[in-house]
């Protein structure tokens, strides 16, 4: 909840705020309030990420049992790291969503504002469109002799294991 919600409240303002006729309509002043209201939400849903990785809860490890994927999953065969590559672009986008944001906000200058607003929004808007394709992973297999289910299991993020879906 503490990542989803705001999650979701950040998605709602951020289409809110780049809408061209938002502004037109609601004026400069709301534009400021929304945009605040945005990062703060941005504020909220990142201490929900924090903890989701703090606690080793991303979705490759707690809902895929550790699979990331077959190109993180080759990289990390090949290259030893302390934490598996996916955590380390995981951390690298939450890292450039605050950055942006917080540029975003501080800078006065119209045409550089929107460029920082568009870079912030399509951080976000990257992990907001990757939840169709979690949830069709869980939804799709069902009825099929294809499982994307892993056995549950307590993963660790720095661990090495493999899944497959052919398990």
């Amino acid at each position: 909840l503490t990542h989803a919600l705001p999650g979701a409240a950040w998605c709602v303002l951020s289409a809110w705020q780049l809408h061209p006729r938002s502004r037109e309509v609601a004026g400069a002043t709301w534009h400021r309030w929304g945009g605040r209201a945005m990062l703060l939400a941005a504020a909220a849903l990142m201490w929900g990420y924090a903890l989701i990785d703090a606690n080793g809860l991303p979705a490759d490890v707690h809902d895929f049992g550790g699979h990331a994927g077959g190109l993180a999953d080759a990289i990390d065969a090949r290259v030893y790291g302390p934490v598996p590559v996916n955590a380390v672009g995981l951390r690298g986008l939450a890292a450039w969503f605050v950055f942006t944001g917080v540029q975003t906000g501080k800078t006065a200058v119209f045409s550089e504002h929107k460029k920082w607003a568009a870079r912030h929004v399509a951080a976000g808007a990257w992990v907001a469109a990757q939840r169709p394709a979690y949830s069709g992973a869980f939804v799709y297999p069902r009825g099929t002799n294809v499982s994307f289910h892993p056995p549950h299991r307590s993963v660790s993020i720095r661990s090495r294991s493999r899944w497959s879906p052919f398990d």
